[in-house]
């Protein structure tokens, strides 16, 4: 479900924007949200001491269900197997139950906190850290990726660098592809290095930096502060 909501958010966010209104836009990119929280709560389970809380109250509540005659249509066809296995058939209905139930409200929770969107432009109350990466004289040429979680695949995101220790002899950038490069004068000619645009490509985005001969290593932070979802920017 999961892969079809981000195919289906692709599909969208190629479509002009007089063709889909911001609010279907954002529609499309909760419904993916939703989708992204039941699938991982689905399956939490396995890592998350409360939810194997949750998951033993439901395999009880079935349990009970079953000594007490309960869910009689749905046990029809199973009455001569062991109880145990019918409680945990009846469980797996009822933990999806509860996980799709609960799934719209924790993702709306998630968005509040993260941010909140104006038409089809989200921005962040505090900008999003979408990775680090470490940068010595050596790497220059080279591109090092970040996978991304957050914000959404194939949009516009607008991100901002921190060096760390601050320094004036490195210069960043970040592209949508592995292949691209700066000339290091164009790079060290740009007044406000420290933010750029990019178009995020199906969750990844590359750095490239420069870094001046005989310098210390330093870490760049990448921040995301907004993104826009669907063709062009937040004005188009």
């Amino acid at each position: 479900m999961e892969r079809f909501a981000n195919r289906l958010s692709r599909a969208y966010a190629r479509w002009p924007n007089a063709i889909l209104p911001p609010q279907a836009i954002r529609a499309v990119w909760r419904i993916r949200n939703i989708l992204r929280v039941f699938v991982s709560d689905m399956f939490s389970i396995l890592r998350d001491s409360q939810q194997q809380v949750s998951a033993l109250v439901a395999v009880i509540s079935a349990y009970a269900a079953v000594e007490s005659g309960g869910l009689a249509t749905f046990f029809s066809q199973i009455e001569k197997l062991d109880t145990w296995f019918a409680t945990f058939l009846a469980a797996v209905p009822i933990w999806i139950l509860i996980n799709a139930v609960r799934a719209p409200f924790k993702a709306f929770e998630e968005e509040a906190v993260k941010g909140v969107w104006f038409g089809n432009k989200f921005v962040y109350n505090n900008p999003e850290l979408l990775g680090a990466v470490e940068w010595r004289p050596e790497d220059n040429g080279t591109a090092k990726l970040i996978e991304i979680k957050h914000p959404q695949r194939d949009s516009l995101a607008n991100v901002e660098f921190e060096f760390y220790p601050k320094t004036e002899r490195v210069r960043a950038a970040v592209t949508w592809v592995s292949n691209q490069r700066f000339p290091p004068q164009m790079m060290y000619s740009w007044k406000d290095f420290g933010s750029s645009g990019v178009r995020i490509n199906r969750g990844r985005l590359w750095v490239i930096a420069h870094s001046e001969p005989k310098t210390d290593p330093v870490i760049i932070r990448v921040y995301c502060h907004s993104f826009v979802i669907g063709k062009g920017g937040p004005n188009d």
